[in-house]
């Protein structure tokens, strides 16, 4: 018998259980449950807080972060902090600064996932478009504090996608931060 959170995610890929019913139970999830596929109630909140239907408030998702353990990573790699990045804005999280800065100085900064991108790669993408907004001490702890040698299915690595985003997105990052990627 696992936790009531695996059980519920189990039921789901059944078609056992509806949107609605993971909805009203999620918020008497176990947060350091884990799945089969190595998913907690973060992640899954992360992907698919608006399609589920979660709905979770700012002090809700704030108890979530603050109560996960956010080293984890599914199967396939992918971490809270890849899924907030990359679903901010689309699943309806729009994290405050405060809980960006809590999962990025809690996170594993130097992983990637299984096709090779890492936590930083996501920031430099996805700034402006899930509306991150980091700063430039965020970006600054993200740079300094990721493996910066990494690079993707594709071979790109970090500081190549700084050079393509760095208008796009808004990232703006400054001559110090671009000479700590070269020389790093």
């Amino acid at each position: 018998f696992g936790s009531k959170f695996e059980n519920d995610m189990e039921k789901l890929e059944q078609g056992k259980i509806s949107n609605e019913e993971i909805a009203g139970n999620f918020r008497d999830y176990n947060t350091k449950s884990i799945n089969r596929d190595g998913w907690n109630p973060l992640i899954f909140a992360s992907v698919y807080n608006k399609r589920k239907k979660l709905n979770l408030t700012e002090e809700e998702f704030t108890d979530l972060i603050h109560n996960s353990d956010l080293k984890i990573a599914t199967k396939k790699g992918w971490t809270p902090l890849m899924n907030a990045l990359i679903y901010n804005k689309e699943e309806g999280l729009n994290l405050t600064q405060e809980q960006f800065t809590y999962l990025i100085e809690n996170s594993d900064l130097k992983v990637a996932n299984q096709e090779g991108w890492s936590p930083l790669m996501f920031a430099l993408i996805y700034n402006k478009e899930e509306g991150l907004n980091l700063t430039q001490e965020q970006f600054t702890y993200f740079i300094q504090n990721s493996d910066l040698s990494v690079t993707n299915q594709e071979g790109w690595s970090p500081l190549m996608f700084a050079f393509r985003h760095n208008k796009e997105e808004g990232l703006n990052l400054t001559q110090e931060q671009f000479t700590y990627f070269i020389q790093n």
